[in-house]
């Protein structure tokens, strides 16, 4: 998460809350995808998303809703590479032709 905000050069310690940093994140994607939309694909194998198999919105949605859909697919994916390899692991999942990891 704290990463993430390096990233876009956003500060946590700016926010009252944890779903406000991850809002501030979520727009400076969303302005990252309007300039440079292959850039969020290297931002996802800096932060060692693409070895998740999740996208960076997914890790997004998950800093501003940590009860969402979003947080539960992270979490798991956090779990499957704790657990090591196993068949169809997420080193298997593939971004598609828009860079989107499908999970």
């Amino acid at each position: 998460m704290q990463r993430a905000g390096n990233e876009f050069r956003v500060d946590q310690a700016e926010y009252d809350s944890v779903s406000s940093y991850g809002k501030a994140i979520k727009n400076a994607v969303e302005a990252l995808k309007r300039q440079s939309p292959s850039a969020i694909a290297d931002i996802e194998r800096q932060l060692g998303l693409d070895q998740l198999g999740v996208s960076l919105d997914t890790l997004v949605g998950a800093i501003v809703d940590p009860r969402g859909s979003d947080s539960e697919r992270l979490d798991a994916a956090f779990k499957q590479h704790a657990d090591g390899p196993g068949e169809g692991d997420a080193a298997s999942i593939q971004p598609d032709e828009l860079g989107l990891y499908d999970g």
